[in-house]
C-alpha cells in the first residue's frame, strides 16, 4: 500500500477480517483510527501500535467523535452487520437462523 503513507486513515470494522488485514497493510507509514463494537471482530486481530486508535463504538457518520475523525484524510468503511445478526430481527428466506 505504498500509496497510502503519512496518512490518518480511520476504518470503521477495522477489527474484522478484512478491516484488520487492511490495518496490518497500512500501520507501517499511518496513523490508523479504528472504530469498531466488535460485534463480529476481536481486539486480537488488530496489531499492537502507537500509531493505532481504537475506539469501541458504532459508527454514526458525522457524529463520530471529533477528536477521533480529527485530521482524517481517508475514511475507509468496512463495518456491517452479519447476515446471523439481521435473521435475529428480520427473517429472510436466504438467512439461516
Amino acid at each position: 500500500m505504498a500509496m497510502i503513507q503519512k496518512s490518518k486513515i480511520l476504518i470503521t470494522g477495522g477489527a474484522g477480517f478484512v478491516g484488520s488485514n487492511l490495518v496490518d497493510a497500512l500501520i507501517g507509514t499511518n496513523e490508523i483510527v479504528v472504530v469498531d463494537d466488535l460485534s463480529m471482530g476481536s481486539l486480537n486481530n488488530l496489531p499492537r501500535s502507537p500509531h493505532l486508535h481504537f475506539f469501541q463504538t458504532q459508527y454514526h457518520g458525522r457524529r463520530v467523535h471529533a477528536a477521533t475523525a480529527e485530521g482524517v484524510v481517508f475514511r475507509l468503511h468496512l463495518s456491517s452487520g452479519s447476515c446471523r445478526q439481521r435473521c435475529r430481527y428480520h427473517t429472510t428466506p436466504h438467512c439461516d437462523p
